[in-house]
Formats: C-alpha cells, sequence, structure tokens
C-alpha cells in the first residue's frame, strides 16, 4: 500500500520549516525571559553561569533575527503575495467561468438547460440542435467580464 502524503495545509497557514523557525523563535523568548529570573539563583554546577549566558546570547541573537527576518522578509512578501492575488485574481476568475458561459450560450441557442456535468453524451444532444450557420456569440467572452456566481452567469458591465 501506498503512503499517503501529507498534503494538507493547516489553517494557520503556515508551512513545516515555518513551524520550526517559529516555535525555535518560541524556545529562545522563553530562555530569554528564563535567565532573567534566574540571575540571583546560585549555581548549580561549576560553569553553569558561563553557559546560561552562551544560551541567553544565542536566544537573544535568535530572537533579533526572526523578529528582522519577519519585518524584513515576510511582511513585504506577504503584501505581494496579496497585490498579485488582487491583480491576478479577476483574470483568473474570467477564464475560469468562460467555459460555463460558452456553454450557456449553446444550450440557449439550442433551447435547452444546461446539463449538471456536461460530457460528450450530454452535449452531443446539444449540439446537433445548433444550427452551425447560425452567427456564435461566444465571441463577446472576452469583449466583456462575465461572473459566473451561485446564482448563474452575471454579465459585467
Amino acid at each position: 500500500m501506498r503512503r499517503r502524503e501529507n498534503v494538507v495545509q493547516r489553517r494557520d497557514g503556515w508551512s513545516r520549516p515555518e513551524r520550526v523557525v517559529n516555535a525555535l523563535a518560541f524556545v529562545a523568548g522563553a530562555t530569554v525571559i528564563i535567565r532573567t529570573f534566574l540571575l540571583d539563583v546560585p549555581e548549580v554546577f561549576p560553569a553553569g553561569a558561563e553557559l546560561g549566558e552562551v544560551i541567553y546570547q544565542l536566544g537573544f541573537a535568535y530572537l533579533g533575527a526572526w523578529i528582522f527576518h519577519k519585518v524584513v522578509v515576510e511582511v513585504p512578501r506577504r503584501r505581494q503575495q496579496k497585490r498579485a492575488y488582487r491583480a491576478i485574481g479577476p483574470q483568473i476568475l474570467r477564464m475560469s467561468t468562460v467555459g460555463q458561459y460558452i456553454l450557456d450560450e449553446l444550450c440557449k441557442q439550442a433551447k435547452e438547460r444546461p446539463p449538471e456535468s456536461p460530457t460528450s453524451e450530454n452535449l452531443s444532444p446539444i449540439l446537433a440542435k445548433i444550427n452551425p450557420s447560425q452567427p456564435s456569440i461566444t465571441h463577446e467572452v472576452y469583449a466583456k467580464p462575465h461572473i459566473f456566481t451561485s446564482h448563474g452567469l452575471v454579465r459585467g458591465s
């Protein structure tokens, strides 16, 4: 049996490396906070204070790098991604609705209802009813934007 790959994305949108980086940032923050409370505690073993100071400095440096990464890399990348989705979204929606629009227009010409799932068996009788010499109306698809909603096709202005 083939092993199923993990393709489900978490609701928070973080990938596995992002979760690891964020978890390490949490651990680094915890070490910085814990160190401040342990300053007055005597050493449990020799050179414990020096080891604690090294861990504190590493945690503090990691936190600084994590914040820098979030501010300099992540925030601009997410802004750019949102702008790209806003710019590309209407074109993708338009391209995805063209097929439904063409099907609706063909069914309108044949005076038939569009089938639930268009297959060659469903479309053959519809296409047989259309007069090939009749002018096609599908050229309007590229002239005006169209949006297909749950209520049907809505022509844009």
